[in-house]
């Protein structure tokens, strides 16, 4: 099918990319569809057949890849399609009209699930559920949001059960992905691409010009998290390398408003090259903690703004100097 593999539920593949449901083991004769391009994996019954199909949204025409699989009257279903910006502001309830009109109108009694949606979650990922038990028939759809990624899993069967399988087997690729920056020689897990720029802090001493990547997070928008790095002048480079990093960490956390936190500082080190920690709390309750690292005459920042103890360390335990 090019792009879904099929693997037997309990090979190696389907294990590490896979977590199985926890109440229930699907049947024997299931089979993990693995989706490199989709991202995704799920349990079948059968060989799902591809296709592309395309949805009217506000103005803007989306294209959808399915997986599906029709077994009589029953229907088993992955769709995903990559949400342009404008389409995004419009909102939840532009996206399922869309579903309903083209990509579901047969396949759904909308009149019964449309009013029907709860929230829902797929690990840190947010989403939607919508039910109907009519007409002898079950009937579900989940829509996860993962970046700009809309996934709609959707089922139908005459029994719950094969219908929770499908659902709950269903699974995703992190939003934490490597971000690599060749210039920079630093690796680090970001949930969307960051935003480069140049900011230039100067401090009674000296200057520092610092290259920037931050990110955000769609599903913690209070969120931010900022890898930065510069090249020390060339005067403070040679004051030993203590000196140096008390020196640079402290006038550039002073510069930045930010005097209660660079008071105190502790000493770490990432792989034998030494750094400094500093950690505080804003106004608005976010945890903020800031790392320097030392190599050679570049120092780098490690910038994390958060309420969760897992993004915190998401981030920081990712980063790596190259």
């Amino acid at each position: 099918m090019g792009l879904l593999a099929i693997a037997p539920a309990n090979s190696a593949l389907a294990q590490a990319t896979h977590q199985a449901p926890s109440v229930e083991l699907a049947p024997s004769n299931w089979q993990a569809v693995v989706s490199k391009q989709g991202q995704f994996t799920v349990l079948a019954p059968a060989t799902p057949q591809a296709e592309t199909t395309s949805t009217p949204v506000t103005g803007k025409t989306l294209t959808w890849q399915v997986a599906k699989i029709r077994n009589g009257q029953e229907l088993y279903a992955v769709a995903y399609t990559d949400l342009p910006l404008a389409v995004l502001a419009q909102g939840r309830e532009a996206v399922l009209n869309g579903l309903k009109n083209r990509l579901l109108a047969n396949d759904f009694d909308w009149s019964a699930i449309a009013a029907r949606g709860h929230r829902i979650s797929l690990g840190d990922i947010p989403g939607m559920e919508y039910l109907s038990l009519r007409n002898g028939k079950v009937s579900a759809l989940r829509l996860y949001l993962v970046n700009l990624r809309l996934y709609g899993v959707f089922a139908t069967a005459a029994s719950v059960n094969p219908v929770n399988h499908f659902m709950d087997s269903f699974q995703v690729a992190s939003i934490w992905q490597p971000f690599t920056s060749q210039a920079g020689k630093f690796t680090v897990k970001f949930p969307m691409a960051p935003i480069a720029t140049l900011e230039v802090i100067k401090t009674p001493n000296h200057s520092f010009s610092w290259r920037k990547f931050e990110a955000r997070n769609l599903y913690a928008k209070e969120d931010s998290y900022i890898v930065a790095y510069a090249d020390l002048p060339e005067k403070l480079a040679k004051a030993g390398t203590e000196v140096a990093l008390e020196t640079a960490t402290k006038e550039t956390l002073t510069a930045l408003g930010l005097l209660a936190m660079a008071e105190q500082g502790r000493a770490i080190a990432l792989k034998g090259l030494p750094g400094r920690e500093f950690m505080g709390t804003s106004q608005a309750g976010r945890s903020l903690t800031m790392r320097f690292y030392l190599s050679g005459n570049r120092l780098y920042g490690v910038f994390v703004g958060t309420k969760s103890l897992d993004t915190l360390q998401e981030v920081l335990n990712s980063f790596q100097i190259l």
